[in-house]
Formats: structure tokens, C-alpha cells, sequence
């Protein structure tokens, strides 16, 4: 189980061997955040290419990224975001793929520290010993482009979009992608579905009704993507703890499709 609660994590503030990692704003940050956490953007940093190349450089970036905040892989790591969120998600689905064997995120996010009596602290800790974090990958949790591409209509695949409808239709384009529109056969679930409005992860009934509506069930592999694989990586994270096995994140997600001319697109 990747979640942790206000509660718990009140309990083990007290102990040694964790990092608290806040994956808000910087202005969010300042503005009050949990007693010792460290400031970390973990969302900015977008994917180009899933090709061996691109991984490498994922790999290398990250490794440098988690190392800078003290990721050792010998702690515990708590990541969270202003509720159950896209940042801190991203953040963990990083973590739990490049093999970190202990790392959590606090359902609720902040505010529900808050809501829970949790201490809020303006105070920056010390700057962390640089450790080193070793990369070993779990394959198992990542899609490639190539790996998505391979499994188009497949009856046994389902490639979820978890981006907003008018990006799913394709009446809306970011920027920074070539094309807009979706991967062609994808279904199309917004990613804050599975959220109550607490800013929790809905009831695991109400969420396994809700997927199966969508044509979403535990028998068939599920590819996620969003935009850059933050919105995917809360998905993802819902779905485990609901108990789905085969489940990927395709961490490229629209930015790399789009921007291979090669790849079909539907839109409409």
C-alpha cells in the first residue's frame, strides 16, 4: 500500500529514517507546510521520448533530482501535495519506478493534515547531506510510446485518457504538442473521477462502479496517460490501491505521441 494518513504520518514524525517531501508551489510552500519537509518539483520536468535514449536520460535526471532533496533509498519516503493531487503523485509513480522500495503518499494531501490537527511550520529545513540514489528500474510499471503503439486494439488492453474532455476531443492543444486529440480506441476517464470532494480517493466501491462503467475491470492490462504523466500517475495510484494488477503509466503520454508523426490520432 502506497497511502499513508494524516494519522499515521503524525505517529512517525516522531521516529527516524523519513523524508517528507512537499510537491505544492513554492508560494504554497512558504506559505506553511509539515514540520521538516523538503520543497521538491517533481511535475515540471517533462518526458521527451520513452525510446532507450530518453529513459536513460529520465533515469539520469531523477537520479539527480531525488539525490539533491537526501533520497537514499534507505528512508522512508512521503510525498504530498495541497490534496490528493497530480504533483505528489508524479512524484511517488518516479520513485516507485525507478525502485525505491518505501515511499507513500498521504491521502489528502495537506489539507487534510491540517483538517486532522497536523503541526504547519514557515521553517526550511537544513539543507540535506547529497546522497546518492541507486536506479533500478520496474519496467513493469512503465509504458513506452512503442510499447503503446504495439497494443492498439487490443481486446485484452485498455489505453485510458484521464485528460480533460476537451483535450480527449481534441478542441484543446497545449503549446508544446505538435497535434492535438487522443490515442486512437482510448477510453476516457477525467482523472478527478476518482476523487471525493474532500480531496481524497473515492470509496473503493464507488470507484470500482465507476471504472466499470467506463469499461475499465481488473482482467485487462490498463495504460494510462495524460499530458506528461502527472494526472496519469494519480490514476495509477488509485487503481493499485484498488487492487488492479496490471497497470502502466505511459510517462511521455500525449507530449511524445503527438509529437510522432509516425502515430495515428483520433479527435472529435
Amino acid at each position: 500500500m502506497s497511502l499513508i494518513s494524516p494519522q499515521q504520518l503524525r505517529e512517525r514524525l516522531v521516529g527516524a529514517g523519513l523524508l517528507i517531501i512537499d510537491a505544492r508551489l513554492p508560494g504554497q510552500y512558504e506559505a506553511g507546510h509539515i514540520p521538516g519537509a523538503r520543497l521538491l518539483d517533481v511535475f515540471e520536468y517533462l518526458v521527451e521520448s520513452t525510446d532507450p535514449a530518453g529513459l536513460e536520460e529520465m533515469h539520469a535526471y531523477l537520479a539527480r533530482l531525488f539525490a539533491s532533496a537526501g533520497v537514499s533509498g534507505d528512508e522512508e519516503v512521503v510525498l504530498y501535495d495541497e490534496t490528493t493531487g497530480m504533483r505528489a503523485a508524479r512524484g511517488v509513480w518516479f520513485l516507485e519506478y525507478l525502485g525505491h522500495p518505501r515511499v507513500r503518499f498521504l491521502d489528502g494531501g495537506f489539507r487534510a493534515w491540517r483538517a486532522a490537527g497536523g503541526a504547519v511550520s514557515r521553517d526550511a529545513p537544513a539543507p540535506p547531506r547529497l546522497a546518492g540514489f541507486a536506479v533500478k528500474p520496474r519496467p513493469e510499471a512503465l509504458a513506452t510510446c512503442d510499447y503503446v503503439a504495439a497494443r492498439l486494439n487490443r481486446p485484452d488492453v485498455v489505453i485510458l485518457d484521464v485528460r480533460s474532455k476537451g483535450e480527449h476531443k481534441g478542441t484543446d492543444k497545449a503549446d508544446c504538442c505538435p497535434r492535438a486529440g487522443r490515442i486512437p480506441g482510448s477510453l476516457w476517464l477525467k482523472w478527478g473521477r476518482l476523487i471525493d470532494p474532500e480531496g481524497r480517493f473515492l470509496d473503493g466501491e464507488q470507484a470500482r462502479r465507476l471504472l466499470a462503467e467506463a469499461g475499465i475491470t481488473p482482467d485487462k492490462e490498463i495504460i494510462l496517460y495524460c499530458h506528461r504523466g502527472a494526472r496519469a500517475a494519480n490514476t495509477f495510484l488509485a487503481l493499485k490501491e484498488l487492487g488492479y494488477r496490471r497497470v502502466r503509466n505511459f510517462i511521455g503520454s500525449w507530449h511524445e505521441w503527438s509529437r510522432r508523426s509516425d502515430l495515428p490520432a483520433d479527435s472529435g
